[in-house]
């Protein structure tokens, strides 16, 4: 990652920063502690440790006076406010990609190639629903600004704040002088060059390998897929209430309705109707025929327009989750005799380069409960009081005779999100 200045009137705007998350326990203990490793005095920092999310940029020391320069994830974080925002600014051969989502850095950025930099852009703008600014000329799916940069910055008046020293340890004073006295001659230009080069291919090598961002942006990336939102279930929920049991010679069997594909599919056995008929009495579903076709069933398919998935705020781990919100819930629903078969929880997303054992303060667990059996007039309840934490991913519902009635229960795939045991 090179670390670029793009200058915005009398300041400049410095990309290509590597975000740590900053808590408020220790939060000048770690900038201290990342400064000392890259040999800098300066930082960036978003947000305020212990008032929502918080994070830190060690940044080089260049020519340019430090209460000039601004970094640009936080002025776009400015912009964001509580939402997802994304541009790409080019300046000479740089294009410096960046992305906040909810006070959070995705991405930021410097790429050398115009199209690295846009496809970059393009799967976190697509997976975020946003559409990216920036200040050059680009076909696809951007807004164009000649004067981004400047836009973000703003006037001087009330623009975000610039780049700032690390609060030093007066010990660190004490040994820097005597350093600095003792040993003045080895500063000399030319070893100053060989030891920001060495030092550059240092920071390379430990961005590479630090688990962190790579977990955190793949988090914010893979956050709207977690599963369907309540509001979507309803709809879906809504949508299959009129459909007959019974139409036109053909007899209802059962429907699947999943997040992944964002459809429910109706599946229904051949009495002695005809296709025709079936699509006439199912508004809104479309039947769909592969090859080869079984004259004797139909599939009808209503696609959903995707709705974004976000956690509600939750802070328990697994073991307050059973104890406080789900346990009792779970034995009431054993007495119902409705079937529940869990998983283990495990660290999501799943990330390269990120080990199951990962920890991190905002590290999601995640869980997988199946429940079976629930009676279709029961479902809404179900929906109603269940954890505010647990989801569904996909529910089916099947239809069977007993005593020959029909008799319409549902079976839900569900996951449920808790927070990390740090210990």
């Amino acid at each position: 990652m090179k670390e670029v200045l793009i200058p915005v009137g009398g300041s400049f705007l410095v990309c290509g920063l590597f975000w740590h998350p900053l808590s408020k326990e220790t939060a000048t203990k770690d900038i201290r502690a990342a400064a000392g490793a890259s040999v800098s005095k300066l930082f960036a920092q978003i947000g305020v440790p212990g008032k929502g999310k918080a994070f830190f940029a060690v940044v080089n020391e260049h020519e340019a006076s430090r209460k000039r320069i601004h970094a640009l994830a936080v002025a776009l974080a400015k912009h964001a406010t509580d939402r997802a925002v994304a541009v790409i600014l080019k300046y000479d051969e740089f294009y410096a990609a960046c992305c906040i989502n909810r006070s959070i850095p995705v991405i930021d950025k410097v790429f050398t190639s115009e199209d690295d930099a846009v496809r970059e852009i393009e799967i976190i703008a697509h997976r975020l629903g946003i559409t990216p600014r920036i200040n050059f000329k680009h076909k696809g799916n951007f807004e164009y600004e000649e004067l981004l940069g400047a836009k973000l910055l703003g006037p001087k008046k009330g623009r975000v704040k610039s780049i700032q020293e690390v609060p030093q340890s007066p010990i660190k004073y004490i040994v820097m002088s005597a350093v600095l006295l003792g040993a003045g001659y080895l500063y000399l230009e030319h070893k100053q060059e060989q030891e920001r080069l060495a030092e550059e291919a240092r920071q390379q090598a430990i961005r590479e390998a630090d688990p962190v961002p790579k977990y955190m942006k793949n988090l914010m990336l893979s956050q709207g897929r977690f599963a369907l939102p309540d509001s979507a279930v309803f709809k879906m929920l809504g949508k299959l209430g009129p459909v007959p049991q019974r139409p036109a010679g053909w007899a209802f069997e059962e429907a699947i309705c999943s997040v992944k594909e964002y459809q429910c599919s109706l599946k229904f056995r051949r009495e002695d109707g005809v296709f025709t008929e079936l699509q006439k009495a199912l508004a809104g579903f479309k039947l769909r025929f592969q090859a080869p076709t079984n004259l004797n069933e139909a599939i009808a398919v209503a696609q959903f327009e995707p709705e974004e998935f976000q956690f509600p705020s939750y802070d328990k781990d697994y073991a307050r989750f059973i104890s406080e919100d789900y346990g009792d819930i779970g034995q009431t629903w054993l007495t119902a005799s409705l079937g529940i078969a869990e998983k283990n929880i495990t660290l999501w997303p799943e990330t390269p380069g990120v080990p199951s054992t990962f920890k991190h303060p905002m590290a999601v667990m995640k869980g997988e409960i199946a429940v079976g059996s629930i009676p279709l007039d029961l479902f809404g309840d179900f929906m109603r009081t269940k954890p505010r934490n647990m989801h569904l991913t996909a529910f089916k519902i099947k239809t069977t005779k007993v005593e020959n009635e029909l008799v319409s229960t549902v079976d839900a795939d569900t996951v449920f999100h808790v927070k990390q045991t740090q210990n």
